[in-house]
């Protein structure tokens, strides 16, 4: 155990004698302790695979802010939280810019928060005894084993993209018969929740309460096809607007908080070659977004203080 503590696999700079930044493993939930402390970033996206493809290098060109990606696919409002703490904690410079994510997995009832897929809340976790215990895994050995090669600058063991950027567009052939049809399917995208409590936006404005002074904040609804938007006076349109509404009642007040709504139906969201699915975007897309959030972003360091 103190040799992999040692060896740092992946790169939380907790505990470690082997000192090397970046990673070899792509897969962001592990490699996210690495790029979230990096200190060579000021903002950060955050956000499960709805926000993926909103570019760390197109936000930096457009607002000056070096940007990283810490979106991590399948995960939802406690997971994203957690990495908003740990990147924020980490610190050399203070933070400038953070785009959060909050798709309709937001608008859940369940108090708890539980994930639907696992995560390493232990790597990213305040106590430095919690993750030494997450470390007592198998597949902490085998990652070990490629931080070996990494250390001694094997060539099998190259470090990844440090801003975290993987563009699941980038080798896709849209296809109207297999991608158009998914796409256009009238099925809602939505959390059912009838019960008027959002507890996820509850633990934002929580989070939102102990934000450094000086960082700006964009919450981005993302989009998705206007097929999948509710009908309008039906039971989850109601739900729907409930829910935005909680957001932004969450932002209101707050002078460096803006909310970022593209859950709309307009002429992008009506071309099916602008989604791989339902929800997920496409890169044409992604950059309308990404203009729109440099925007934001402009209006709030233009804002007096």
């Amino acid at each position: 155990m103190a040799g992999l503590v040692a060896l740092d696999p992946y790169d939380t700079g907790r505990l470690a004698l082997a000192r090397k930044p970046g990673v070899v493993l792509p897969g962001p939930r592990t490699a996210d302790a690495s790029r979230g402390r990096d200190p060579a970033f000021e903002g950060a996206v955050i956000g499960n695979s709805h926000v993926q493809l909103l570019s760390p290098a197109e936000l930096s060109a457009q607002t000056g802010i070096p940007f990283v990606s810490l979106a991590v696919p399948g995960t939802g409002p406690k997971e994203q939280l957690v990495l908003l703490d740990y990147f924020l904690r980490h610190r050399i410079r203070p933070a400038r810019a953070v785009v959060l994510g909050i798709d309709h997995f937001w608008c859940t009832a369940d108090a708890t928060l539980a994930p639907w897929n696992a995560f390493p809340f232990w790597l990213y976790d305040r106590s430095s005894w919690r993750y030494v215990a997450g470390l007592a895994r198998y597949q902490t050995f085998d990652d070990a084993i490629r931080r070996i090669h990494y250390l001694l600058g094997s060539s099998r063991a190259r470090r990844v993209r440090p801003d975290g950027y993987w563009n699941y567009d980038e080798a896709l052939q849209w296809r109207p018969e297999v991608h158009g049809v998914s796409v256009m399917k009238r099925v809602p995208a939505v959390q059912e929740n009838a019960t008027g409590r959002f507890p996820a936006l509850d633990a934002l404005r929580q989070a939102l309460d102990g934000l450094p002074p000086g960082l700006h904040v964009v919450l981005v609804r993302p989009p998705v096809v206007a097929t999948a938007l509710p009908e309008s006076g039906t039971e989850a349109d109601e739900q729907d607007r409930q829910c935005r509404k909680a957001l932004v009642q969450a932002a209101d007040g707050r002078p460096a908080v803006r909310v970022l709504d593209w859950r709309r139906d307009e002429p992008a969201t009506r071309v099916p070659e602008h989604f791989l699915d339902r929800t997920h975007m496409r890169s044409p897309l992604a950059r309308l977004v990404e203009r729109d959030i440099a925007a934001e972003l402009a209006g709030l360091s233009a804002a007096p203080r």
